[in-house]
């Protein structure tokens, strides 16, 4: 991957994080702007020509993360359908019976970020200073 392509793939990426900054319960990863593994090598890519100490560094570090909070879009339905019917309250609405899976979602959206931010640790600890 080139510099050029890594920063495309980047801004594009943390464009689409600041469009979906209200979905904290999983967002469809039909808005990513391309498949994960390219977003993370890209983050790599540009995190090994950034300052460590650097506001961007952490920026990218917290982004890579983010991954995790990215879903299958029938993933993002029933979460969206689960989430209306606790904000309604309304016992007939048919997002009640997602709730079980929506606890289990964000239990995956948890570990999923914890396991990216342990894999970019890694990746972090292989560069020299």
């Amino acid at each position: 991957m080139d510099k050029e392509l890594a920063e495309m793939i980047v801004q594009r990426y943390l464009a689409v994080l600041e469009e979906t900054s209200g979905m904290v319960s999983g967002i469809p990863e039909s808005r990513l702007p391309c498949d994960q593994s390219l977003i993370k090598e890209a983050i790599q890519y540009i995190l090994t020509d950034t300052s460590k100490y650097s506001e961007e560094y952490m920026d990218l570090q917290n982004a890579y993360s983010k991954l995790g909070l990215f879903i299958t879009d029938a993933q993002a339905d029933m979460v969206a359908k689960a989430e209306s019917a606790i904000n309604t309250m309304d016992p007939m609405d048919e997002g009640f019976k997602y709730l079980g899976q929506h606890a289990a979602m964000q239990k995956k959206i948890q570990d999923d970020m914890y396991l990216l931010t342990v894999e970019l640790n890694d990746f972090i600890k292989q560069q020299v200073d």
